[in-house]
């Protein structure tokens, strides 16, 4: 097998590779726009049952804070009727004192109370906007999955397609020529550059003129000097053709 035949097979293995890279692209997009949307849906599904989770201590802390609340206020009329009964001056100083903590009491329970009932409300809004784009995110599932499943199928089979014609040609190779390839390839991520001029059109530096020479005769691959890409020649294209 001729250097020129090698070129060639390169060549068609180069764009091989390209597709086969932008079919992977398209796939990891697809798969990655599906598991974001799930991923999203997940999201929302927990955020509902914290709301849901917090929304409940809060209703059963504030039922416990308004039954104090209640029994606070049947000790401040009981305590203002003892008050009432004071016999002298130090009954009533006490008295005064037990009905001014009760209403202290009273009160901060009263603000905890306040404070919960808003905590909730934004708990609930909360809950209701997060359902709220649960359910439309559902719908758009709904309409994409399968949508998106048969196209994952389809650029998958394009990718096995083209991974057999990848196979096949390989085998026409050389295993030495080939691991330069794939080594050349994993490095820069394509192996092979043309030039026209002696300007490697893949980095765009000059090659040194006796290695653009050997590269005319086709006596061996040569690399590039700058970017270690495999490099061959063809004639720039004519006017009309470019």
């Amino acid at each position: 097998m001729s250097i020129r035949e090698h070129i060639a097979c390169l060549e068609e293995l180069s764009a091989l590779d390209q597709e086969i890279r932008l079919i992977e692209e398209s796939l990891a997009q697809e798969r990655t726009s599906l598991a974001d949307l799930k991923k999203e849906l997940e999201r929302l599904e927990s955020s509902i049952a914290a709301d849901s989770a917090s929304i409940a201590e809060m209703a059963k802390a504030r039922g416990e804070l308004s039954q104090e609340v209640r029994q606070l206020a049947t000790q401040v009329e009981r305590s203002r009727e003892k008050l009432a009964r004071s016999r002298n001056e130090r009954e009533q100083n006490a008295a005064t004192r037990e009905l001014e903590e009760l209403r202290r009491i009273q009160k901060d329970r009263e603000e905890e109370v306040g404070k919960l009932q808003v905590l909730e409300a934004q708990a609930a809004k909360s809950k209701e906007d997060a359902e709220a784009a649960r359910n439309e995110l559902l719908g758009k599932l709904s309409s994409s999955e399968g949508e998106t499943t048969v196209k994952i199928d389809e650029i998958d089979a394009q990718r096995t397609s083209k991974l057999e014609a990848r196979k096949q040609l390989t085998k026409t190779l050389p295993r030495n020529v080939l691991s330069r390839y794939e080594i050349i390839k994993q490095r820069r991520g394509t192996a092979i550059a043309l030039t026209h001029d002696g300007t490697c059109l893949a980095c765009h530096m000059q090659v040194p003129p006796q290695l653009f020479q050997k590269i005319l005769r086709n006596e061996a691959l040569e690399l590039c000097p700058s970017c270690q890409r495999i490099l061959y020649y063809k004639p720039p294209p004519k006017p009309e053709e470019a």
